[in-house]
């Protein structure tokens, strides 16, 4: 079967948005992307912000770098004696962003923040 040059390409963008779209249904997922919108976190920083264990975090970091939607840095560490210190800072992609766009135009990002601030206020009392 002979697909020419935009059906290899249409094949491609399917297999791509099937991941993306697995990917966001994984935990942790869409609260990465939304807590990565507008500045690069840490580690530590995300697993409180987004709320899932510190073995989930780190799938999902791997699996959203595998997919072009997040990358890293490294960044110094102004705090520590040692001003050699870095640290990992992961950021949101073109790629990522595209997404999150997607996603807020369903307003899931927007419940996504409802039901992590509903979350906060249980843990609080």
């Amino acid at each position: 079967m002979y697909y020419g040059v935009y059906g290899v390409a249409t094949t491609m963008m399917s297999v791509m948005v099937k991941a993306i779209s697995g990917y966001l249904d994984r935990s942790g997922s869409i609260g990465i992307l939304v807590n990565l919108k507008n500045d690069s976190k840490r580690f530590n920083e995300l697993k409180e912000l987004v709320g899932v264990s510190p073995s989930t975090l780190t799938k999902r970091l791997e699996e959203g770098g595998e997919l072009g939607v997040i990358t890293t840095r490294l960044g110094k560490d102004e705090y520590a004696r040692d001003q050699r210190a870095v640290h990992d800072e992961y950021m949101i992609t073109e790629r990522g962003l595209v997404v999150l766009d997607q996603i807020e135009e369903f307003d899931i990002a927007y419940r996504y923040r409802q039901l992590r601030e509903a979350e906060q206020q249980m843990e609080e009392g």
